[in-house]
């Protein structure tokens, strides 16, 4: 984490980062950056571990309403909709209710700083990090000097 500080990573302006959720690199990014770094939880993530605590039959509706949520430009609305779907879940599964609600303002920090719908879109979720460091491990391995 100090390295892009240590490589003179400008910090004028606070830092927008986004993470899976993992508690060590929350726990790094808080101790490097502090009060500069401002959080995005993955949205896909966070879908994939809210489903986990839910049966098959249950997941359609569950994966509608948190779609719709992080869908809506409305920063209040998402939040109330995310809300409305932990209290619906907690009375059966609580755990998946539970899950809603851990680190909930954090998945919808791009919709709270009104970033255009592309930005909301790339910054959601750690995906596109993903992707770039799959294709550069795949490509890499095809390097033969």
């Amino acid at each position: 984490m100090r390295d892009p500080i240590e490589r003179a990573l400008p910090l004028e302006k606070k830092l927008l980062v986004v993470i899976d959720g993992g508690k060590g690199i929350r726990k790094s990014i808080n101790e490097v950056f502090g009060q500069d770094a401002i959080i995005q939880r993955c949205q896909v993530h966070k879908k994939h571990n809210v489903l986990e605590h839910l049966p098959e039959v249950k997941r359609p509706w569950v994966i509608r309403i948190m779609n719709e949520a992080y869908n809506e430009a409305n920063y209040e609305r998402s939040k109330n909709m995310l809300l409305s779907l932990a209290t619906k879940l907690e009375q059966q599964y609580p755990s998946a209710a539970a899950s809603v609600l851990e680190g909930l303002e954090e998945t919808l920090t791009v919709i709270k700083l009104e970033l255009s719908l592309s930005l909301q879109k790339s910054f959601s979720s750690t995906n596109l990090i993903e992707i770039m460091l799959s294709t550069i491990i795949r490509v890499q391995s095809n390097v033969k000097r």
